[in-house]
C-alpha cells in the first residue's frame, strides 16, 4: 500500500495523506491520479469509479476497408480510450473487413477492436461522445466528432461532410483517434 502527500500551501500541518491502493507504478491509472492531484476525487476508488463513466463510441461504414488512415483512426481510438476511459469503447461497424494496417494486417476489423479491449455493438446510446469514422448513417449523440485526415494532417471536426482521402498518411488517422479520446472527456 503507497501514500500519496498532497502538501498545501502553507505550513506542514495542512499537508493531507492519502492512502494509495496502486502497489506500484505498473496499477496506478495516471488519470485517476490527475483526479486525485486536481481535488476533483478524494480516494483512489473515486476516481476510479468516475473514471467508469467515461466511454466512447466510435461508428464507421464501408470505407474503412480501403482506407489505411480510417483503419488507423479506429484502432488508435480504441487502444487509447480503452486506457484513458474505464467506461470502455464501443464499436459500431457497418462491414467486417479484413484490415491492412501493419500493426493489425490480416485481422477482422472485429477481431482488432477486441483484442484492444473495445466492443462491438449494434447500437448507439445517445448520451455518449460518439467518432465518426466515413460517411456513416446520421448519428444521434450529444456529441459528434467526425474524422478527418489528409495527408499528414488529421483530426476531428464537427462537419459531417468528409474531409478525409484514402491516400492520407496512415499517421494522420491515428492524429484523429488521439483528438477524438482527448475531446471526449
Amino acid at each position: 500500500m503507497a501514500r500519496l502527500v498532497r502538501r498545501r500551501y502553507g505550513d506542514a500541518r495542512d499537508d493531507q495523506v492519502t492512502e494509495l491502493s496502486w502497489t506500484d507504478r505498473d496499477h496506478l491509472h495516471r488519470t485517476a491520479k490527475l483526479l486525485l492531484d486536481t481535488d476533483q476525487a478524494s480516494t483512489p476508488a473515486e476516481a476510479t469509479h468516475q473514471l467508469e463513466r467515461f466511454r466512447l463510441q466510435v461508428v464507421t461504414d464501408n470505407s474503412i476497408a480501403g482506407d489505411l488512415a480510417a483503419q488507423a483512426a479506429l484502432l488508435t481510438a480504441t487502444n487509447a480510450g480503452m486506457r484513458a476511459l474505464l467506461g470502455g469503447v464501443h464499436v459500431q461497424i457497418a462491414d467486417d473487413p479484413v484490415l491492412h494496417l501493419p500493426w493489425a494486417h490480416g485481422l477482422r476489423l472485429s477481431d482488432a477492436v477486441t483484442r484492444l479491449g473495445g466492443h462491438v455493438v449494434d447500437v448507439l446510446d445517445p448520451t455518449v461522445p460518439t467518432f465518426v469514422i466515413g460517411d456513416a448513417r446520421p448519428v444521434r449523440s450529444d456529441i459528434v466528432m467526425h474524422g478527418a485526415w489528409h495527408g499528414w494532417s488529421g483530426g476531428v471536426i464537427q462537419s459531417p461532410a468528409s474531409h478525409s482521402t484514402p491516400a492520407a498518411m496512415p499517421l494522420a488517422g491515428v492524429v484523429a483517434g488521439a483528438l477524438a479520446v482527448a475531446e471526449s472527456f
